[in-house]
């Protein structure tokens, strides 16, 4: 009997294999919202994965910790950062998304008063409400010159002031919340004027150095004359001398003042601002 002869074939797949295949955690994009509650737009693990949201900072209430879709109530005004992360069996990544909210009616900016100084120095400082954040508020330049110190502090220092009426406008942004709005103020500067009956023919001026808390007088003062009132119309104590031409003022809190002094026989009023 002749001898039968088998072949065996084998086949052999071509597919790759993909070992420890992981999901990398996504929270999804930053939000801003008017509103107290939204809805969370994570990656969704793989079955065999675990996704968990936590609070990280700020105040929310997470529905449902495992749904990567899930809703949160109970926003904070401000940020709020919450963290998404997704354990499988090789590793654990996590990723952190943080939800901004608005206040639907934020505080109306107040630029401060108007202000009246004599020059030099050109320069003032600025005494608008502070913004409530999330609210932001930045200085802009509406008619003549200035630089500002920092254009979104509220006591800025601005300075290379035009001789005359300068417009300044402090602008609120809310967010999406609410449209931009602002509010003006004026600094006239005046030169400082001279007396030709002074020898040293020297200017008659007095302005406030928030640098230094000095209010300077250029110019004899009448005795007793000087007179400091904060913005309810109180009068505010003040050294009973005036040494090298000057006043210390460092003492005082922030706010507006008026100071009143006849120099050198002309009845002179400063309105300044005392910053932080």
């Amino acid at each position: 009997m002749r001898a039968q002869q088998f072949v065996i074939l084998f086949a052999f797949s071509t597919f790759p294999v993909i070992a420890n295949a992981q999901t990398i955690a996504n929270a999804g994009p930053d939000q801003e919202t008017c509103f107290d509650t939204t809805s969370m737009q994570a990656n969704t693990p793989l079955p065999t994965e675990t996704g968990m949201w936590s609070l990280t900072s700020g105040m929310v209430t997470i529905t449902d910790p495992s749904d990567p879709s899930t809703s949160v109530t109970g926003i904070y005004f401000g940020q709020n950062v919450l963290t998404w992360t997704i354990i499988t069996p090789v590793d654990t990544t996590a990723d952190q998304v943080s939800i901004t909210r608005y206040e639907v009616d934020p505080p109306i900016p107040n630029a401060g008063p108007d202000q009246s100084i004599y020059a030099p120095p050109f320069s003032a400082t600025m005494g608008a409400a502070p913004p409530i954040a999330p609210q932001v508020c930045t200085w802009s330049l509406i008619q003549g010159t200035g630089l500002f110190s920092n254009p979104n502090d509220p006591y800025a220092t601005v300075t290379d002031l035009s001789e005359g009426e300068n417009i300044l406008r402090w602008t609120s942004d809310s967010g999406p919340c609410f449209q931009l709005i602002s509010d003006d103020v004026v600094i006239t500067v005046e030169l400082s004027t001279s007396i030709g009956a002074d020898a040293n023919d020297r200017p008659v001026a007095m302005w406030f150095d928030n640098a230094s808390g000095l209010l300077r007088i250029v110019g004899d003062v009448q005795a007793n004359s000087l007179s400091i009132v904060n913005a309810l119309g109180q009068r505010v104590e003040t050294p009973a001398r005036i040494s090298a031409g000057a006043v210390d003022l460092s003492g005082l809190p922030s706010g507006n003042y008026s100071a009143t002094a006849t120099i050198s026989g002309i009845r002179r009023t400063l309105r300044f601002v005392v910053g932080r």
